[in-house]
């Protein structure tokens, strides 16, 4: 593209979602669909047009935001590749807003109709109703304004949350006021118990978010108090959590075996915050003292992380961010593109985290130094540098998994107990196979190493005895091994003991079935539900062979079928598209079959 002036075309799109997941660009691919600052800022740049051209852009963006040029070029050329970057103005469609009348709201709680999805154009951004009406006509800094009301709130707390955070091209207080009179006129603010809440979808719609984050906050605000009066000058490390319906556990492991480690050593300069819930306003609070911040990322809540790890960034660029989990890059090229994009992450963890994190406690010099250069002998890591990003070797796999304390043991998860949350157990790790497209950890072909059974019983009786209604069974092949049928055999004794769990969710072995006829028979005996799923990502034998797959004996997948069948069980079968060496035809003998 030359150096003409620069413009966003109008078939582009902003959507706002209520929840947690905020401002994004759904035309996107899904790793630059997030809208964080400096996406936002080249958006509005180019939303009112830019006549240096593109050098003069990226040097201008990066002078605003401070984000590397190499990440302002990538999201820039993925704008050209999708047609929405233009030479010359694109034609206007509208100019003249025709919302309702301006009303005052009140001092009820509201919260904004969404999703929303706004067209930018001429330097605004447009919401159009379904006959094509203009509803609103925004400035970028009142569009950002909006996510205050993206969950229950009342217009003087979001006015104070609004205020609470540094924000280079904000509103003025009268604007704010003006703009809740405007999207109230629009119909855009109800009361939050007529709309309803249809942003996640809660487990079994029995998990109460707010008196979870209610708990928490107590226990967060015991645990500050008796810091306080211990006087001690210690780092903050702080899980970033907002899923609601079940407990955190990863971030729970890791956090134990940090509080554990060394005879408990850490703890000495260390404070480890108890904050297994969250949200942006009670993140950016904590935030203004320097800490170190703990994501995990998932499928499901990534963006969500990625955003609040920019926002402590944000609040105070002192913070250690560290994000892991197997959603985080882990291999060189891809974790190299991801820190190019994401400015605000300090550190990436391959593999199991619990050694990990606590190596990494233990060699930084908080609160002294934030110089992350001391870790470059801490092995399963990826950290930024002055000088570009630095690789070390990986770790060596945990062999004694019972030298990681359980957090349902240690009691972190107390406030996720009697709401009815879900609870995610192991009763062992890794995983025989090496498939190459598998969510449970890139083909590892690994030796299964298993968690003491005591310890398993006990964590499965925390969570019946804690009225919890799922309790999800993370292993790679449940029912591969004997004694599966004694953890099954403990779950039916709770179910009649307690009255739960009601279902247990698990990822059935893949390559026998003899011990699953008596699992199913035990679970369903004692009227606990349970879904099988088979994932076969594809039946064709050379497809299976191009991707590694061909060890895995399809045949007892229809043997799987039968057991469920028999025991009248719903069972689920997970393919997957576009794999290679696959063809149209090979995916309609996959369905067929």
């Amino acid at each position: 593209m030359s150096d003409s002036p620069l413009h966003l075309s109008p078939d582009f799109c902003l959507t706002l979602r209520a929840g947690r997941k905020i401002l994004f660009f759904p035309q996107l691919p899904e790793e630059f669909q997030r809208g964080n600052i400096m996406r936002l800022r080249l958006i509005d740049t180019l939303n009112k047009g830019f006549a240096d051209g593109r050098e003069e852009l990226v040097n201008f963006i990066h002078r605003e935001t401070k984000t590397p040029k190499n990440g302002i070029n990538i999201f820039l050329n993925e704008l050209e590749s999708g047609g929405f970057l233009l030479e010359g103005p694109p034609e206007v469609l509208t100019a003249n807003e025709s919302a309702g009348t301006p009303r005052d709201v009140g001092d009820a709680e509201v919260i904004l109709v969404a999703p929303l999805s706004f067209v930018p154009q001429g330097g605004y951004y447009c919401l159009f109703d379904h006959d094509g009406e203009l509803q609103l006509r925004l400035a970028q800094a009142e569009l950002l304004a909006l996510i205050e009301f993206r969950e229950a709130i009342t217009v003087a707390q979001a006015k104070h949350n609004y205020f609470e955070q540094d924000r280079k091209h904000g509103l003025t207080s009268e604007q704010f006021d003006s703009l809740v009179t405007r999207i109230a006129g629009a119909e855009l603010l109800r009361d939050p118990a007529v709309l309803g809440d249809d942003t996640e979808t809660d487990l079994f719609g029995t998990v109460d978010r707010n008196e979870l984050q209610r708990l928490i906050d107590k226990r967060v605000a015991a645990h500050d108090e008796q810091v306080a009066k211990e006087g001690k000058n210690l780092v903050p490390v702080v899980p970033v959590n907002t899923v609601h319906g079940t407990t955190p556990a990863s971030l729970g492991l890791v956090v134990a075996y940090a509080m554990e480690y060394e005879g408990g050593k850490l703890k000495d300069r260390y404070d480890f915050v108890p904050m297994f819930m969250t949200d942006l306003a009670r993140l950016s609070e904590r935030a203004k003292k320097p800490g170190v911040y703990l994501f995990s990322n998932y499928l499901w809540n990534t963006a969500d992380n990625l955003a609040l790890s920019e926002a402590v960034k944000i609040a105070n660029p002192a913070n250690i961010t560290i994000h892991g989990g197997p959603n985080t890059p882990a291999y060189v090229q891809e974790c190299e593109e991801f820190f190019a994009k994401e400015t605000h992450v300090d550190i990436t963890v391959r593999s199991e985290g619990e050694a990990t994190l606590a190596d990494i406690l233990d060699k930084l010099q908080l609160p002294e130094s934030t110089d992350l250069e001391v870790l470059r002998d801490v092995p399963g890591l990826t950290f930024r540098t002055a000088t570009g990003v630095h690789r070390t070797d990986n770790r060596e796999r945990i062999a004694d998994l019972d030298s990681i304390p359980s957090p349902y043991l240690m009691g972190l998860f107390e406030e996720f107990g009697n709401l009815r949350a879900s609870a995610v157990i192991e009763t062992n790790r890794g995983c025989p196979y090496g498939c190459t497209f598998c969510d449970w950890g890139s083909a590892t072909l690994s030796k299964v190493r298993r968690f003491d059974l005591d310890r398993v019983f006990a964590e499965l009786e925390w969570s019946s005895s804690h009225r919890v209604e799922d309790a999800s069974i993370a292993d790679a092949n449940f029912g591969m091994l004997e004694r599966d049928i004694d953890v099954t055999n403990k779950i039916a004794e709770l179910r009649k003991q307690y009255g739960f769990p009601n279902t247990v969710g698990m990822s059935y072995a893949k390559n026998q079935v003899r011990y699953l006829r008596d699992i199913i028979r035990i679970l369903a005996e004692v009227g606990i539900l349970t879904e099988g799923k088979v994932s076969l990502q594809t039946m064709d034998k050379d497809t299976l062979a191009t991707i590694n797959r061909d060890n895995i004996k399809t045949s007892k997948y229809n043997e799987l079928g039968q057991e469920f069948r028999e025991a009248r069980l719903p069972l689920g079968a997970e393919l997957m598209l576009g794999l290679p060496g696959s063809t149209l035809e090979g995916f309609r003998h996959d369905l067929q079959d």
